[in-house]
């Protein structure tokens, strides 16, 4: 799966997003993402506060993902790997629907928490994505 940016102002996100995870530098209104810039998707998150894509940013998460909202994004490959699986289950935000490679499911604390098992893991679904970026 592969999305573009469309757009990375601060203010276009729901006001219950603004001051939730993304406000990342205090008083910034630009995310850390690039308007017309392609990323790559490693899962997928959709609860009662919106949907979510999991992603590398430009600066901040550059070596593991972040979920950043879906409303920043339009798709531009809706493929999933063969491996991705869908859960749901009760989240902290209501009920939860994921799309992720298998390995994710069981280590996502330790991916959003940057844990050395958490680079390890994500380093493996890594493998399932090309960057096209690198070619």
């Amino acid at each position: 799966m592969r999305i573009k940016c469309i757009h990375n102002s601060l203010t276009d996100l729901p006001e219950e997003l603004q001051g939730f995870a993304f406000s990342q530098i205090s008083g910034e209104t630009q995310l850390d993402i690039t308007p017309g810039k392609e990323y790559d998707v490693y899962g997928v998150r959709e609860n009662d506060l919106g949907k979510f894509y999991l992603v590398l940013t430009d600066k901040i998460y550059t070596k593991m993902p972040w979920f950043m909202p879906a409303s920043l994004y339009e798709v531009t490959d809706n493929s999933v790997p063969k491996s991705w699986v869908e859960k749901t289950d009760q989240g902290d935000f209501g009920k939860e629907h994921r799309l992720a490679p298998d390995i994710y499911f069981g280590h996502e604390e330790d991916i959003e928490d940057g844990t050395d098992l958490g680079y390890e893991v994500f380093q493996k679904m890594r493998q399932e994505i090309t960057p096209r970026d690198s070619k």
